[in-house]
């Protein structure tokens, strides 16, 4: 074994470079968002400073438009034809939680909004919430979503699960194969209560005590998109649902509202 000699040294230990953090905050009704972030794979930290419950739904916008176009289109319930991708961010925060999920960024301008629907029926960017964030520099081959502990895949309209999930701390790798939009977010569900309990809480605007606690997720991802995101999961019920609107057959309805919610057991 060949020794180091005199005045040699040892070779450098290899760095392994950190997830750049993209911090936003949530606040009844608006975001804080920084100016910039870097293209690749970025971990999007949303932190609830408000009291109503609030998810960041990041999509590229289309080359020259505008915030103010953007917001416009989708007013008029323009759809996915509004913007590139739809790309997720944190889902469904409740007041005082941080939730992460980690995504791959492209260079160009992002608009950064909340649709949940408060009590009186409104989106919430429709009442101010939402911002732009500019994404600079540019991908490489190393931008990779992780791999994670469990594969969840979206479709039309339903989630498929690689493994079911156990008890402590694992990544959801969050996949979606179907021809539109979806997302998913998981709640532990109180005793006594079910799914179809929590999309009614959801679409009342939230306005009663919660039948469940949210636990994580994303929110809406293009088809071909994956993100992931850390799930710390105790014994119990779970319930994945998703909120995307229905876009295909023009309702408009939350998917949940077409089937796509599944309850899971973890023990």
């Amino acid at each position: 074994m060949p020794l180091l000699g005199i005045g040699a040294q040892k070779p450098p230990a290899r760095v392994v470079s950190a997830v750049p953090v993209v911090e936003l905050e949530a606040m009844d009704f608006a975001f804080k968002v920084p100016a910039t972030a870097p293209a690749g794979l970025v971990t999007i930290r949303l932190r609830n400073s408000g009291k109503s419950l609030h998810h960041a739904q990041l999509a590229r916008m289309n080359p020259g438009q505008t915030l103010a176009d953007f917001m416009q289109g989708l007013r008029k319930q323009i759809g996915s034809t509004n913007w590139r991708e739809a790309e997720g961010g944190p889902t469904s925060a409740v007041g005082g939680q941080v939730l992460e999920t980690q995504m791959i960024l492209a260079p160009g301008t992002y608009a950064v909004w909340c649709w949940i629907r408060s009590a009186d029926g409104s989106l919430h960017y429709m009442q101010g919430m939402y911002s732009k964030l500019e994404v600079t520099g540019r991908t490489t081959g190393k931008s990779v979503v992780p791999k994670g502990d469990v594969k969840v895949t979206l479709s039309d309209y339903d989630f498929t699960l690689s493994q079911a999930p156990v008890v402590g701390i694992q990544t959801w790798r969050i996949e979606n194969t179907g021809p539109q939009s979806h997302e998913v977010t998981l709640f532990k569900l109180n005793p006594g209560k079910t799914a179809l309990d929590v999309l009614k809480w959801y679409e009342d605007g939230q306005r009663l005590e919660p039948p469940a606690r949210v636990v994580g997720g994303t929110s809406s991802i293009a088809t071909g998109r994956a993100v992931s995101t850390k799930m710390d999961l105790g014994p119990g019920e779970y319930a994945l649902l998703c909120f995307t609107p229905e876009h295909l057959k023009g309702t408009g309805k939350p998917h949940a509202d077409m089937g796509m919610m599944k309850t899971i057991f973890v023990r």
